[in-house]
């Protein structure tokens, strides 16, 4: 069903602003953020959607939802996975197998952290969320700082309560012209800019959460 869907002008900022946690709710190991080396993207991969046809119909968990209807989380964690090279040969499926006992029921979440059981190089840091300033300008200067820094970042682009219960997942990929981009499983074949992502009829997009990796040499 299609629907009219108010875009979000997510800020462009030109000056860098410092990065303070002190307001934000943080869970995850207690490792510095600002002292990593870039991670070497891999700039030739192809990016994985969740309504793949190899998949689009498969049950993420006991839930009985599919990857179709609820797959975002997982099939943005194989486009990091590959874009950061620590699996290149993982799709959402797979993934979904390796990291069965670790799918929460209720939904298609994930148990953010249990992913570095599996990959030891792909290192679950912390969670940063601000829900009452979702899209303001430092949660997106934050990521960008993350991005550029070579962070793997997933980003949760709405809130449950304003989305009927669900929610939505994009994988960061790069920043270009001072702008984020994503992969987003549901529509994107590539990276777009996060400022141009639609999801169902959902107005209020912004940066709700975010999921931050480190990838170890």
């Amino acid at each position: 069903m299609s629907s009219i869907i108010k875009k979000v002008n997510f800020p462009k900022l030109e000056s860098k602003i410092e990065m303070n946690n002190s307001k934000y709710n943080e869970k995850g190991t207690s490792s510095e953020i600002l002292d990593v080396d870039t991670t070497n993207f891999n700039s030739s991969t192809h990016y994985f959607r969740q309504d793949d046809e190899r998949w689009a119909k498969e049950k993420i968990n006991m839930s009985d939802l599919s990857f179709e209807a609820a797959g975002c989380a997982i099939t943005s964690m194989a486009n990091l996975l590959v874009m950061s090279k620590v699996d290149e040969n993982i799709d959402p499926l797979k993934l979904r197998d390796k990291l069965r006992d670790s799918l929460l029921e209720n939904g298609g979440n994930l148990e953010w952290g249990k992913i570095t059981e599996i990959y030891p190089n792909f290192v679950y840091e912390k969670e940063l969320s601000n829900y009452n300033a979702h899209n303001s300008s430092l949660d997106y200067q934050k990521v960008k700082d993350l991005v550029n820094k070579g962070y793997m970042v997933e980003i949760q682009i709405c809130d449950r309560e304003k989305s009927g219960g669900l929610t939505h997942y994009v994988a960061a990929c790069k920043v270009e012209n001072n702008e984020i981009y994503v992969v987003d499983p549901a529509t994107s074949e590539g990276p777009v800019p996060l400022s141009s992502v639609k999801w169902r009829d959902v107005d209020d997009l912004g940066i709700y959460a975010y999921q931050v990796y480190k990838v170890k040499k």
